[in-house]
């Protein structure tokens, strides 16, 4: 009995002196990967919980008036992000590498899920190194074959395939592959709103993040993944479109003009030819270090100024940098000459007023933009497919629309 009473003192003292290491090594801002996961691994469980109920009491108060048409699961689900959000977003700001950390734990948390469910609808995945850019590839189960005989260069059937080239969000400083094939799945499962002798194939981009990798390389690999899709693989510029959300729109819309200008950086002289369309949900337009965001629209949407003002400075050190157009699509001073560019955004996030902005610019420069602002909806609405989202389904439909009409 009493060395069952030692033993439970002994567990308890090593508990916590382990505690005490890893907050003394947080404090001194020594930790490991995994350390670095862990305490934000407990920010996000304290803002879920923080979110769950502060939400939940807001809706007993006061009904489904303050968010007409979201139902309860939608609101609570949003609340929990918004919260864990606002928790996270000083970690973030304290030490940067945490956005590595963030990363790593949602393509543990995604990756199972997205096997299972590309398993479920039939989709096919390939990997391919572009040039040291990872990339993966999906399509359905019976396209395979065409896909991978273009992909490893023995033929290139081009009846009827269409290529998207997608640039995953995260603030350019966080996302992955795992996370990123669940917009390819998502296109995928909603082919059926395609000509029946079209077939869709997503190549995602595991391009360049901060705070590793600085700006402009995250542009310099998504020309790069272009130039190899249609120089080496021989796909038809009229066949390839862009997609991205968040920072993987604001990613599209700079490569764009990269492709346009050719600067500097890319470091070569060839001209390159513009994609079929761009399609951008939801797009960081802006990473000047001192952005000022709505405060109305920041008290109903997920996303916060300060954790964006957080992820533009690691992405883009040099303040003057910032506003270059090639970081800073938003600042370009001409915007002609693009491609067709469909922008969706939801009414209350806090980059809606941008993007307005933006699209407006484009179409008095003459280039094709077309702008849709989604009533009652927060920053990429679009993840909400399959919870019954009437918005995310008129979305989804409209950017097929958007294929069809301009391959």
């Amino acid at each position: 009995m009493g060395g069952s009473i030692l033993l439970g003192k002994k567990r308890r003292l090593a508990m916590v002196i382990s505690v005490g290491l890893l907050c003394a090594r947080r404090l001194m801002k020594r930790q490991t990967l995994f350390e670095r996961m862990y305490w934000l691994l407990v920010h996000i469980i304290r803002g879920a919980i923080v979110g769950f109920v502060k939400t939940t009491y807001c809706r007993m108060r006061r009904g489904a008036r303050y968010h007409p048409g979201w139902s309860l699961p939608r609101e609570l689900t949003l609340g929990i992000i918004r919260q864990v959000v606002l928790t996270t977003q000083d970690v973030f700001s304290e030490d940067p590498t945490s956005y590595v950390a963030w990363t790593k734990l949602v393509e543990l948390a995604t990756k199972i899920p997205t096997c299972l469910r590309a398993r479920a609808q039939g989709t096919r995945s390939y990997h391919v190194q572009v040039q040291g850019i990872p990339c993966v590839v999906l399509c359905k189960q019976e396209d395979y074959a065409d896909v991978v005989n273009a992909l490893e260069g023995a033929s290139y059937n081009e009846s009827g395939l269409l290529w998207v080239v997608h640039f995953h969000g995260g603030g350019y400083v966080s996302g992955g592959l795992n996370s990123a094939m669940q917009v390819g799945l998502d296109l995928i499962s909603q082919t059926h709103h395609l000509d029946v002798d079209k077939r869709l194939v997503v190549i995602h981009v595991d391009y360049a993040l901060g705070p590793h990798q600085k700006y402009p390389q995250a542009v310099v690999d998504g020309v790069t993944v272009y130039d190899w899709l249609t120089t080496k693989l021989g796909v038809p510029t009229s066949k390839v479109f862009f997609m991205g959300e968040s920072a993987g729109g604001g990613l599209v819309c700079a490569v764009l003009l990269a492709l346009r200008d050719n600067p500097p950086f890319l470091r070569n002289d060839k001209s390159y030819a513009p994609p079929a369309g761009a399609i951008v949900l939801s797009p960081m337009l802006d990473v000047t270090h001192n952005t000022d965001y709505d405060s109305h629209l920041e008290s109903h949407d997920i996303i916060q100024g300060k954790l964006a003002r957080g992820c533009a400075r690691t992405y883009v050190e040099n303040p003057q940098d910032a506003h270059s157009p090639y970081a800073s699509p938003y600042h370009a001073v001409a915007l002609h000459d693009l491609p067709p560019v469909l922008i969706q955004t939801g009414k209350v996030e806090i980059f809606d007023p941008v993007c307005r902005s933006f699209a407006e610019k484009g179409r008095s420069h003459g280039s094709m933009i077309q702008y849709e602002s989604y009533e009652g909806m927060t920053h990429c609405f679009h993840m909400f497919l399959h919870s019954g989202c009437i918005q995310s389904k008129q979305a989804f439909a409209s950017i097929f629309s958007f294929l069809k009409v301009n391959s």
